[in-house]
């Protein structure tokens, strides 16, 4: 007889109770694991349902990646009650000092290529002025898989290309806007066009998340349907559940991508040790004025009119700046006739 069997029968002679503290403990563990789980499940980021209830904006964080480096990153703000929207573009080197740098000036992709997805959100909503809704990571693995299920992207090509894929099979693209399938996708992705500046290339990373929506949204059953959007959801990271990833892909792809042009944050080129960096215009403060009459103008009631007549004037030493502000505003709904210098700089 071993000694919890004499501790048992002493404690019966006794009339004592036999211990019960550690399946009590485990029962209380296990309360208390629910109710944080269920305080946590309380305190999760809003749902698209709230948000469309609250008659919010819908703004989410699009990143596409390769391992460690950010491709391209955009905001796309989506109002449901009228199905009005707008894109913007964060180059990867826009300048600033920033905070999960220590303070150091950098590229913001540094952020992300040395800290983490959360710190870069957080830099990138300070330098947005707006908080994000949701984040969608897409990595180029999983975007040529999804070029394979949604029937391909398509792009626009500025030159014939003539390349090989990972298989040496020769591949040919002409110029102009062509359906691209998974290689192809690969390739154009990969591809060096000549003297194609880094601009140039996050441009057409950008375009190709950009097809990306645009072909989800003329796929819109493939959402609907329990098996393919398995597979699609399989292809993103976001801090979304999946059935508010279906609905956020249900409600968003009611825009038509087609039609929307990305607007990018604009500013001044300058040299911060060997890295070219992008300064916004007026120390990032036009990037965040511009984005909110954005919102005002996205929540805008269906009757009333969209359309806005601006004339810009430059009136800094800045040269291009009238130009870089009414590129931004045409898809806002501003009409821009002409931009020209100011008679002063006062």
């Amino acid at each position: 007889m071993d000694s919890f069997e004499i501790k048992t029968i002493e404690r019966k002679r006794k009339g004592l109770p036999r211990k019960t503290g550690m399946p009590l403990l485990i029962v209380i563990l296990f309360v208390l694991a629910g109710s944080g789980a269920l305080f946590f499940r309380s305190i999760r980021i809003d749902t698209v349902a709230e948000i469309i209830k609250d008659n919010g904006v819908i703004k989410v964080l699009f990143l596409l990646k390769k391992k460690k480096q950010l491709l391209s990153s955009s905001v796309l703000f989506y109002y449901p009650q009228n199905k009005c929207g707008a894109v913007f573009t964060i180059p990867g080197n826009t300048g600033k000092r920033y905070d999960a740098l220590k303070q150091r000036i950098d590229r913001i992709d540094a952020v992300f290529a040395e800290c983490d997805l959360q710190a870069y959100r957080r830099e990138a909503e300070i330098l947005l002025g707006q908080p994000f809704s949701f984040t969608v990571e897409i990595t180029l693995d999983s975007l040529y898989a999804l070029a394979d299920l949604l029937g391909g992207l398509r792009a626009f090509v500025p030159k014939n290309i003539a390349a090989e894929d990972k298989s040496g099979e020769r591949l040919l693209m002409p110029l102009g806007t062509i359906e691209l399938e998974s290689e192809k996708v690969r390739t154009y992705a990969d591809y060096i066009f000549g003297s194609e500046n880094e601009a140039g290339a996050q441009a057409r990373w950008q375009d190709l998340v950009m097809s990306l929506l645009n072909a989800l949204s003329e796929n819109q059953h493939l959402i609907r349907d329990k098996h393919a959007f398995s597979l699609i959801a399989n292809c993103m990271t976001t801090d979304l559940n999946r059935n508010d990833l279906q609905h956020l892909l249900a409600e968003i792809t009611e825009l038509n991508f087609n039609r929307l042009t990305p607007q990018t944050i604009t500013g001044d080129i300058q040299q911060a040790g060997v890295k070219s960096l992008l300064f916004p215009y007026y120390q990032g403060q036009l990037i965040k004025d511009i984005i909110k009459q954005t919102l005002d103008t996205l929540v805008l009631p269906a009757e009333v009119s969209r359309s806005f007549v601006l004339e810009i004037k430059n009136g800094t030493t800045r040269r291009g700046l009238a130009r870089d502000t009414a590129d931004l505003l045409p898809n806002i709904g501003y009409d821009v006739p002409r931009v020209r210098n100011a008679d002063s700089d006062e």
